[in-house]
């Protein structure tokens, strides 16, 4: 691996928390597309320390455009086929900030759907690997709060993200997770 390519990733990786919005859109789509099309190894960009909390951090940030949340969370999903990345995602709060994603962007008008589906693709592939001691993890339940109305299937729960009002939006899909 070479010394201009980690430079590369570093100086990305640093501009992912500019003071300025559109450096930090440049940057997680740059980087996005770097390990899309194999310029960047996964498993080097793995292995930079301050990536997960910088993302997650960028995930909930008020001031995020819809473009960056998908950038960020279609990373976020490729890089948590690395076990000790998704490890690292969850300890930095992955889970509760891309949960609360999923339910502000349901609510949202149009790319809403797409940022929470692209949410909920993020929590599945953090969730795919074992938590081992980490805390434990609060599984997403329906917004409307009500009970299901049959047992979940075995072995896991099923949420379905609603609008407000009980519509169930046509982006949304249900999320199957396996017990941990």
């Amino acid at each position: 691996w070479h010394l201009a390519t980690h430079n590369m990733l570093a100086n990305l990786i640093v501009k992912l928390s500019h003071e300025l919005p559109d450096v930090r859109q440049r940057s997680v789509h740059s980087l996005r597309t770097k390990v899309d099309a194999h310029l960047l190894d996964v498993g080097e960009v793995c292995r930079a320390a301050d990536l997960p909390a910088k993302l997650v951090s960028l995930t909930s940030s008020p001031d995020s455009l819809p473009s960056v949340q998908l950038d960020t969370l279609a990373l976020i999903d490729k890089l948590s086929s690395d076990a000790g990345f998704a490890r690292q995602l969850v300890l930095a709060g992955a889970i509760s900030v891309l949960q609360r994603v999923q339910t502000t962007s349901l609510e949202a008008a149009p790319p809403g759907d797409a940022v929470a589906a692209a949410a909920s693709c993020a929590v599945d592939a953090i969730l795919r690997h074992p938590v081992g001691d980490l805390p434990a993890i609060e599984r997403p339940i329906a917004l409307d709060r009500t009970p299901p109305a049959a047992p979940p299937p075995p072995g896991g729960a099923r949420a379905i993200f609603a609008r407000p009002g009980g519509a169930v939006s046509s982006a949304s899909r249900a999320l199957e997770f396996g017990a941990a």
